[in-house]
């Protein structure tokens, strides 16, 4: 439902302002929204991500396939956890 801002002269959607207007800040708690609901999205992404891996290796050698292949991609993004770690720790990054 497209309506009118009452102390503006932009239009609104849904509730929603339209960026770049005058009373356009955000409170920390929206902020805290928005930041969750971009974790939310970032965490289904992988999920989904790892379900279409695990689907593909079945497909192409069956389950004692993707027992391996799902501990080969563990081990990889453990690693690359520790490297981060590693990075963060010794200030290299």
């Amino acid at each position: 439902m497209l309506t009118q801002h009452p102390s503006l002269s932009i239009p609104v959607l849904f509730g929603i302002v339209a960026a770049g207007s005058a009373n356009d800040e955000l409170s920390g708690d929206q902020l805290d929204w928005i930041a969750l609901g971009f974790l939310a999205f970032i965490v289904g992404g992988i999920l989904v991500g790892i379900g279409l891996y695990l689907r593909t290796a079945y497909r192409l050698g069956g389950w004692k396939r993707v027992g391996r292949d799902f501990a080969i991609f563990i081990a990889i993004m453990a690693l690359w956890g520790l490297k981060g770690l590693i990075r963060q720790y010794l200030k290299l990054g």
